[in-house]
């Protein structure tokens, strides 16, 4: 009878531990894949505009062809518009950016930032609505197994991204001053947390200005290409970042 009752104390204790993980599953994943942003440096007081007429200039001086691929701005009614498709209000400077340039064609040089295309508005949100819908057609097993990996990604919109879906995003959730801008690299965990968006716009107007960012040319194809140890002190001065993992 002694020897019953320790088999089904076992069993209970078993039970409930197996629920505690699963419960506690998808917030340590996600603590895991999607860290909060260390102390970040000062938000940079320069106005959007003045940063983006900058960068203008530079990119006219040092990569012509990039620039040349990107997009009339939108007008504020066509961005009301899209944050109604997003489902929410777009920060301030999130709506300069996009008024400036709305993105880049598929087509051309990518960039601003090396390796990474300019992604226009409609086609952000919609890649972000994409991620959750797709999720959303797989099974209950499956669904609930791969929250546990995506969901922290729900409310992210990529701005300039790569071929592998990594890049700079803002998470449209989270105050720019909580680290709502960020560099994100899945394959190997690495954020860079900017504490505005104006942050990481000075820090690719630095970098053209002091020739880290720089075109390339290859045969008929021109490209950007980055000097990747002086960009990573160029982040780490407008942003914040485990440096053990850059």
């Amino acid at each position: 009878m002694q020897k019953r009752i320790i088999w089904i104390l076992f069993f209970c204790i078993t039970a409930i531990s197996a629920f505690i993980i699963i419960l506690t599953f998808p917030y340590g994943m996600k603590k895991y894949l999607y860290p909060p942003a260390p102390p970040m440096p000062a938000a940079v007081t320069t106005p959007m505009e003045q940063l983006l007429k900058e960068l203008e200039i530079e990119m006219q001086a040092k990569a012509p062809e990039t620039l040349k691929s990107f997009l009339p701005g939108l007008h504020d009614f066509e961005i009301d518009r899209l944050e109604q498709l997003a489902g929410v209000k777009f920060p301030a400077d999130l709506r300069k950016l996009y008024q400036w340039h709305n993105g880049q064609r598929s087509a051309g040089s990518v960039g601003p930032i090396p390796g990474h295309r300019f992604i226009p508005l409609q086609d952000a949100i919609e890649e972000k609505n994409d991620l959750w819908r797709k999720n959303n057609d797989q099974n209950r097993a499956r669904r609930v197994f791969l929250n546990s990996f995506i969901k922290h990604r729900k409310t992210w919109l990529p701005i300039f991204e790569d071929l592998s879906g990594d890049g700079y995003f803002c998470d449209l959730a989270k105050r720019e001053a909580q680290g709502g801008i960020f560099y994100c690299s899945a394959e190997t965990n690495t954020y860079v947390f900017f504490p505005s968006i104006r942050n990481l716009v000075a820090g690719v107007l630095k970098c053209y200005k002091s020739n880290i960012f720089k075109t390339a040319n290859y045969g008929n194809q021109t490209t950007l290409e980055d000097e990747y140890y002086q960009s990573r002190t160029v982040w780490l001065e407008f942003g914040s970042a485990d440096k053990s993992k850059l």
